[in-house]
């Protein structure tokens, strides 16, 4: 099984590609040795290749995104659901999967909450803005008749009817050009949210939030911010108009002089500071 591993690296697989397929092979024969079909996970020696600390900088910003997302069209059929798709991966910080996968049961409009479905089947409560509750409740209203009854219904469905694919998700990007002109997808959006988080949030709560299994995945977000506060310090210093703080003056010299003086014989060190006045 290393030997399988390390040929797949051979092949130029991106690590995170080769842990990703080692996972999903490790839990199907996780699950048949749960039912007894197999004795023993033939994935549970294989090596997990280990992935490089992930560093982010020089994301776009949160107005930035904000921005490109309020421009897109709020009639047709791409246009509204990209739109709160996008401000829901902006705004809350969940993953794709876990935005196609809410139902309107999911929501609760009292809370202003909404419950996502994440990694491992964890659930976990986000707050939605004032935004959000309202192009929500738009949306509901112009395609789902603003009927009751709706509570496993896919918040986005697709020409057919059914949940929306992520392959569809990803062609109306492109259908707006939201990749190849300003590079924007929907794990960037997560990203910026969790960036923007980092800069006023305890690291538990982050993780909270953005529903990680562990601590440090959530600390690239505080390092981030590190950077944005260097960065920002960084541009301050460069604007100042105050100058570099002028050496001190050289110390003045000083002078010794010894003097003795009668009946006991004694020495007496004076310090002046600065020349000896000139004889008169």
């Amino acid at each position: 099984m290393h030997v399988q591993t390390r040929r797949r690296k051979g092949k130029g697989l991106d690590p995170a590609t080769v842990k990703a397929r080692r996972s999903m092979a490790s839990g199907f024969f996780g699950n048949l040795v749960k039912l007894r079909d197999l004795s023993a996970n033939p994935f549970a020696t294989v090596e997990t290749p280990k992935l490089k600390k992930q560093v982010l900088h020089n994301l776009m910003t949160f107005e930035e995104a904000e921005a490109i997302i309020a421009a897109l069209p709020t009639a047709g059929w791409y246009g509204p659901r990209l739109r709160l798709l996008l401000g829901l991966g902006l705004h809350t910080g969940a993953r794709l999967d876990e935005i196609v996968k809410a139902n309107w049961g999911d929501i609760n409009w009292a809370d202003e909450l909404i419950t996502l479905d994440g990694k491992g089947d964890k659930e976990r409560n986000v707050s939605l803005t004032p935004w959000l509750v309202s192009e929500l409740a738009a949306y509901k209203a112009a395609w789902a008749g603003g009927s009751k009854g709706f509570a496993q219904a896919p918040i986005f469905i697709g020409r057919k009817g059914h949940r929306l694919a992520h392959k569809a998700v990803y062609a109306a990007i492109e259908k707006f050009g939201l990749h190849s002109t300003y590079g924007l997808h929907p794990h960037l959006l997560r990203h910026i949210f969790g960036t923007k988080l980092g800069r006023s949030t305890p690291l538990q709560d982050i993780k909270k939030v953005m529903g990680h299994a562990s601590v440090a995945t959530s600390e690239q977000y505080i390092h981030a911010s590190a950077q944005d506060t260097k960065a920002a310090i960084a541009r301050v210093a460069a604007a100042s108009t105050l100058g570099v703080r002028p050496p001190a003056p050289a110390a003045a010299p000083v002078t010794y002089i010894t003097s003795t003086s009668a009946p006991v014989a004694s020495t007496v060190h004076c310090r002046l500071v600065g020349p000896l006045p000139a004889a008169a």
